[in-house]
């Protein structure tokens, strides 16, 4: 029995098992480009990095694929050389330490890993294997609370299933970002945010909780 009744155990499906080793397939042969933490969530971003513009409308770049990892769940990088970096390194309220990892972060840009091959176990846990010995490794919590979301996969704007994306209740591929009311690099195109959100009219905003109804607006507002 459950300590706290707000919160659910996690329960992954053979179903979603399949689900989330198929979307890992997609990174095979994509490289590591760029790594990067927000609100306490790991991205990890995979494929070319493209132009586009960031949160404030301001020139950025971002790529096609990537995993966010949230923060009850837990990630870990190994090198050749065994442990390098991990969620641990960035405990909530307190100075990172990840200094040492400064390497392995700039060669992204330069140098980057890529992935050989994904595995998933039945408990929805995976590893990625990159190139040179080097390995991703994510854990989902065993408990969620409403509303949290531990993992999601990120997919092109033109991929119209939209994100898979894990909840306390289900995974599915359903609405990429919700709250987000603007146009970003991780937002929908410039085009349906023109659509659902004209400047200087109140506009109805969608219900991002439905995946029915996000379906339907994505698909009708895809070009």
């Amino acid at each position: 029995m459950l300590s706290n009744p707000s919160r659910v155990k996690v329960r992954i499906t053979p179903h979603q098992v399949e689900l989330i080793r198929e979307a890992l397939q997609n990174l095979v042969g994509e490289p590591l480009t760029h790594m990067v933490r927000a609100l306490g969530m790991q991205y990890f971003r995979f494929g070319v990095q493209r132009p586009c513009k960031d949160y404030n409308g301001e020139e950025a770049t971002q790529a096609d694929w990537g995993i966010m990892v949230g923060s009850k769940s837990y990630w870990q990088i190994e090198g050749p050389d065994g442990f390098l970096l991990s969620s641990d390194n960035f405990p909530k309220d307190q100075e990172r330490t990840d200094l040492h990892a400064k390497e392995f972060y700039n060669r992204q840009g330069t140098n980057p890993l890529v992935v050989l091959e994904t595995t998933v176990s039945d408990d929805g846990s995976h590893s990625l294997l990159f190139s040179e010995g080097y390995r991703l490794k994510v854990r989902f919590p065993e408990t969620l609370g409403k509303y949290e979301e531990p993992w999601r996969f990120m997919t092109p704007t033109s991929d119209f299933r939209g994100h898979l994306v894990l909840e306390q209740f289900v995974l599915r591929w359903g609405f990429r970002f919700p709250g987000i009311r603007r146009t970003t690099c991780l937002a929908i195109s410039a085009r349906r945010s023109q659509i659902l959100s004209r400047p200087g009219k109140r506009s109805k905003q969608p219900n991002w909780r439905s995946p029915r109804r996000w379906f339907l607006k994505e698909t009708k507002f895809r070009r």
